[in-house]
Order: structure tokens, then sequence, then C-alpha cells
């Protein structure tokens, strides 16, 4: 596998920036939702059509997961991680420290000659 950080800016309620995942070229953008204290986030193929809009960032749900079974989608989990390990949700200034919460790709590789292979 092979991990990839996407690049968030911490305390920036609104951000939007391209990102290569899976070989493709996608447009990411994140709003932070005052009213209930979350992260939403859209993930658009580079010709503007949406592989999903407004979906509401959940520390350790796979984004792409319902979506696998669309043409492309990137092949990988989106996930965020919690990096501070106090097990809460991303808020406005966590997202996109260190020490905080990032938004991660995880390619899947395909497996060589039956063997699995690792990339870190």
């Amino acid at each position: 596998m092979k991990l990839y950080t996407l690049p968030v800016r911490p305390s920036i309620p609104a951000q939007s920036f391209g990102v290569v995942l899976d070989g493709r070229r996608y447009r990411v953008s994140l709003d932070w939702i005052g009213r209930i204290g979350r992260w939403s986030i859209d993930l658009v193929r580079e010709g503007g059509e949406p592989v999903f809009l407004g979906r509401i960032l959940a520390t350790g749900a796979d984004l792409l997961r319902q979506f696998q079974a669309q043409t492309d989608v990137p092949v990988g989990v989106l996930v965020l991680v919690d990096r501070s390990g106090t097990s809460r949700e991303a808020t406005l200034d966590t997202l996109g420290r260190s020490d905080g919460h990032s938004l991660v790709f995880v390619a899947e590789i395909a497996p060589v000659g039956g063997a699995s292979v690792a990339e870190g």
C-alpha cells in the first residue's frame, strides 16, 4: 500500500485543491460547517463530474467505499485519521495539523504474481 496525506491547511474554513489519486486528477473541496461543528468534503473528477458532494468527515470512515463500483473512482481508501489520540472528530483547528487530524489516501497496489506488495 502507498499512503498520501492530502495537503489540507489548518484553520482555513473553506479550501479547495487539486490532487492526483490512483493516477487521475481530482479537485477536493473542504468546508467547515460551524453550526454543526463538522467538516464536509467534495471530490470532483478533473472534468467536473462529482464522485461525491457534501460528505461529512468522520474519523475512520472510508469516504470512497460506497463509490468503488463507479468508473473513475480512485482505487483505495480515503479516510480521516486522528493523529492526536483523542478519539474526537476534526475541528476547524485540528484538520491539517500533524498533531491533529489528517486526510489520507491509501492506494491499493495490485499483487504481483500472487504476492502482496507493500510500499511505504
